[in-house]
């Protein structure tokens, strides 16, 4: 082979070479995007979960002693769990009910668990009271998990309203270890009508026996001998736990 034919050679695979790795980089830096995560920030939380809740108001929750487990790496936490006893464990706000108050039996329904987008759906059923699922946020890591969900409300006269449910825990084999729940008042509307709590106002309640045990559709959650299923003034001030895609069920 001539000495041009050989220079030429080479210019040809010099060509083919940067070709390819240029191939490969797009490849490569395509297939980075399209596998990113929600990012977090230095408290493991998404600008979504920000968004929701004000800074002020998360903060006042974690005062009652609601714990928050950040990351982007969430244990999966699909199933159904029964939170048996469901005890009030503190409340911001001159509260009818006194810590250690038994509230009724809560199966939690958590499915469609995305923990690229870091989302995921939640349902409710208390005794009779039942709910659509609804889409909210998800974080953790390790086995660790607090999921937050916005719900929109609408009473009987029109009024809007906006309170959050946050759910903490650690998952095992069994079901969800210390299971802790929050409903928190983030905007009341103005409370046209003087019957909701102030906003940053909480309840904070917590699965007595520790363990949230795994459970079917088919198993009912029990009535606690001490709640009274009808509500009470402070139920009205306070919605339950229960709720749907337009805001909280009544009674069936």
């Amino acid at each position: 082979m001539r000495p041009t034919q050989i220079r030429d050679f080479e210019m040809t695979n010099f060509k083919l070479v940067t070709i390819l790795a240029f191939a490969m980089s797009v490849f490569v830096l395509t297939g980075c995007k399209n596998d990113d995560k929600v990012e977090v920030d230095e408290q493991g939380l998404t600008k979504d979960i920000r968004a929701l809740i004000p800074d002020n108001i998360l903060q006042g929750i974690i005062d009652l002693g609601m714990p928050i487990y950040g990351g982007n790496t969430p244990p999966d936490i699909t199933g159904t769990f029964l939170c048996s006893p469901s005890i009030l464990v503190s409340s911001n706000f001159n509260d009818g009910n006194k810590p250690g108050f038994q509230f009724n039996d809560v199966k939690i329904i958590y499915s469609e668990q995305n923990n690229k987008k870091l989302t995921i759906k939640v349902q409710q059923i208390e005794n009779n009271l039942d709910g659509d699922g609804i889409g909210g946020f998800i974080v953790g890591k390790n086995k660790n998990f607090t999921v937050f969900v916005g719900l929109d409300n609408e009473d009987n006269h029109g009024h809007k309203n906006k309170t959050a449910m946050l759910y903490s825990g650690i998952m095992s084999d069994e079901g969800i270890k210390d299971l802790y729940m929050s409903l928190v008042m983030i905007d009341d509307g103005g409370d046209p009508d003087n019957n909701l709590i102030e906003n940053g106002n909480a309840r904070l309640v917590y699965d007595s026996d520790g363990l949230s045990e795994r459970t079917t559709l088919a198993d009912a959650p029990a009535k606690s001998p001490s709640q009274n299923i009808k509500g009470t003034s402070f139920e009205t001030r306070l919605p339950g736990i229960c709720f749907d895609s337009n805001g909280l069920k009544t009674e069936k």
